[in-house]
């Protein structure tokens, strides 16, 4: 969770969206990641300027072997 501009961002991982929790308690969506990304597993969350966001990557997870 990140404070910007007196308010909160969080990241749901579980329905993939970023979420903006006002100061009056309001929740709302700000963006469906899983819309343009897949089911990636957002988990952390920064802002510098921009909001960035850390991912488990898609499902199921591919074993990758690199010889």
């Amino acid at each position: 969770m990140v404070a910007v501009r007196g308010a909160l961002y969080a990241i749901e991982p579980n329905h993939d969206e970023l979420d903006m929790i006002g100061t009056n308690g309001e929740i709302r969506r700000v963006a469906d990641i899983s819309a343009t990304e897949g089911h990636i597993v957002p988990t952390a969350i920064a802002h510098h300027g921009n909001f960035y966001v850390g991912n488990l990557s898609t499902f199921p997870i591919q074993d990758v072997s690199y010889t």
